[in-house]
């Protein structure tokens, strides 16, 4: 199954390299990253092994689903997986969603932890971040299993998800 990762960016290079460096850790890589540039400049990002393509929409009036949107139509992949600018994904989140979308089908969300600022000034250090990460309070947590129902989709967060192509 090919997976593509899209992300939109506006500003907040060093959170989209971040990105970026996390992908490149991946366990297994996606087959690329779609970029829906919300400026007039392209981003200057860390060298990957897989293709990073910046769709540029300038610097307009644009909504965040039109970007989205505007991403996943220029993406390659069967699986889309949407992450936020400011998300640094763990090395198992593409393989983890890949097994996710072989058993179910519908929209899958992933946990997101949130680290305090200065957390990056080394680097991308999973262990440290771990340690440090906070989970929101209003969020149920993740299910039992990797893979749970959700019964409340009030709670949809799109920092993290992932849905057939």
């Amino acid at each position: 199954m090919k997976i593509s990762v899209c992300t939109l960016a506006h500003g907040r290079e060093d959170h989209l390299c971040n990105l970026v460096r996390g992908l490149n850790r991946s366990h297994r890589p996606p087959c690329e990253l779609v970029v829906a540039v919300m400026q007039d400049q392209r981003y200057e990002l860390p060298e990957t092994g897989f293709p990073v393509r910046q769709v540029m929409l300038g610097s307009g009036d644009i909504c965040l689903a039109e970007a989205r949107n505007t991403a996943a139509e220029h993406a390659n992949g069967e699986l889309l997986v949407f992450l936020d600018v400011d998300c640094i994904p763990a090395p198992s989140l593409i393989e983890d969603y890949a097994a996710a979308a072989e058993a179910n089908d519908g929209v899958l969300m992933g946990e997101v932890g949130y680290l305090p600022k200065g957390a990056t000034a080394s680097g991308i250090d999973y262990e440290a971040f771990e340690r440090l990460a906070v989970k929101h309070a209003d969020r149920a947590g993740p299910p039992r299993d990797m893979v749970g129902r959700c019964g409340d989709y009030r709670c949809f967060w799109s920092l993290n998800f992932a849905l057939s192509a």
